[in-house]
């Protein structure tokens, strides 16, 4: 039996990820594998809260035990068992910023899959220590020529540009320290 697991992160409607979980693993090793997976510095020190199904919470999982058992003594089949079926997993404790780990279902595992795994997941890795989780912005490119003005080809043709800025020189070049141009006063008189 595998459990599979939902990880999103509350400051976020884009990032998710789903992992498949053996219920022999402790939640030391899970996170071990979530800093690897998501690119986080595992010497931080992090912890999981437990919530029961109506969201209370149930239990708190530290590197050392402080009444409910340390991440290295606990396994998803222990949380499961006890109905602990969602964890906040705190990987920045100085922000109080969390990951939801969220139970969905038990089910066979697949004698050719190696466990934990990565099933599915959708938005970029969360920055550990930025305060914010960042979504990528679209990028709009034009659909068709004449709908912004270009053809949306790369312009590599610097000859253009170059003049543009020598008329702009020669323009400044005119001007006195104020900016106003500077008229021969007896220019037209004759």
């Amino acid at each position: 039996m595998i459990y599979r697991f939902k990880v999103t992160l509350p400051e976020s409607k884009v990032f998710y990820r789903t992992y498949a979980v053996g219920p022999e693993m402790t939640l030391y090793a899970f996170h071990s594998f979530i800093c690897s997976d998501l690119g986080f510095d595992p010497d931080q020190m992090v912890f999981f809260d437990s919530r029961l199904d109506d969201g209370s919470r149930k239990g708190r999982y530290c590197l050392f035990d402080m009444g409910d058992g340390s991440m290295d003594q606990v396994t998803f089949k222990q949380l499961v068992s006890r109905g602990e079926v969602s964890l906040r997993y705190y990987f920045d404790m100085r922000l109080k910023r969390y990951l939801l780990i969220t139970f969905e279902v038990q089910e066979e595992n697949d004698p050719k899959m190696e466990y934990p795994t990565l099933l599915e997941g959708k938005g970029v890795n969360p920055d550990q220590f930025s305060g914010k989780y960042e979504d990528p912005e679209p990028v709009d490119f034009p659909a068709h020529k004449g709908s912004s003005g270009d053809d949306g080809e790369f312009d590599d043709d610097d000859d253009d540009d170059d003049e543009d800025e020598e008329e702009d020189d020669e323009e400044e070049e005119d001007g006195d320290e104020d900016g106003k141009l500077l008229v021969d006063e007896d220019f037209g008189k004759e």
